[in-house]
């Protein structure tokens, strides 16, 4: 099997923390896209989750042993939270410490790479099982249709047990384990979470300062360009499609183009 070095948090963050499990819902989140199965058609700039909820098993992770999912974003967003089913362990008749923290990671061959591209906040695991949500203060931007992995982080005597699903119910990505950095494929099964992002608009098209070139109906050219927001297109001669073509090209201002086509626009008046 193929392993991959990683860079793991050197510690977590902690604070005061509830001791029971989070299960309130990131507002206005829709829609969830579960046991997911790219493409997804989903509208820009709303929230949304992905999800795989099976539950009939649980894995050990340790600071020794780290357990993680891999998985893909329909749209490219900012990772804000994740819900993690997880318990504490019970060692000696007594409940492990539990305080644990999530991170992101970039992958290679499906396998976390690198430095952290974000760590959540640390939670205490309850330890009556549930789903644990887990807040990223810096969220990162993932991007559409990349594998990116989610790394259970524990330090120091901390250890827990995460829910895990046989079966491969989340079919594109699957769990991963293993020591610290040197992590591996745990072909056939999957993490139970949920993880919720905020989608990110692209960034606004700036209007064409040079104006642009249009043919309509057979070998008519015009001139367009946005005057106050509105576009205003005029005629070009055949004689002068050449220069305007190259005025264009050399990303000529408006004015210095319409000069050249005898027209005033709404600005040259003012």
């Amino acid at each position: 099997m193929t392993m991959k070095n990683l860079v793991m948090p050197t510690a977590l963050r902690t604070g005061n923390r509830p001791e029971n499990p989070k299960t309130e819902a990131l507002e206005q989140v829709e829609p969830t896209l579960a046991m997911h199965n790219l493409p997804y058609q989903t509208a820009l700039g709303r929230p949304y989750s992905i999800d795989q909820l099976v539950q009939n098993s649980t894995l050990g992770s340790f600071p020794s042993f780290a357990v993680g999912q891999t998985f893909k974003v329909p749209t490219t967003a900012k990772l804000a939270q994740l819900d993690l089913w997880a318990e504490a362990r019970v060692i000696d008749n007594l409940p492990s410490p539990s305080d644990t923290a999530v991170a992101i990671y970039a992958t290679a061959d499906n396998l976390p790479t690198g430095s952290p591209l974000a760590v959540s906040d640390t939670v205490k695991i309850a330890l009556v099982g549930g789903m644990h949500r887990f807040n990223f203060p810096t969220p990162a931007t993932l991007t559409a249709e990349t594998t990116y992995a989610l790394v259970v982080t524990l330090a120091g005597t901390n250890q827990i047990n995460v829910g895990l699903a046989w079966g491969d119910p989340f079919a594109d990505e699957g769990a991963i384990e293993g020591s610290p950095g040197r992590m591996v494929s745990k072909t056939g099964f999957d993490l139970t979470f949920k993880a919720f992002f905020t989608a990110v608009s692209p960034e606004p098209i700036a209007a064409e300062p040079s104006g642009w070139l249009e043919e309509r109906l057979v070998k008519k050219h015009y001139y367009s360009w946005l005057d106050q927001g509105k576009q205003r297109r005029r005629y070009v001669s055949v004689k002068k499609v050449g220069a305007v073509t190259q005025m264009i090209s050399d990303r000529c201002g408006v004015e210095e183009t319409l000069a050249l086509l005898k027209v005033k626009s709404s600005r040259s008046r003012l």
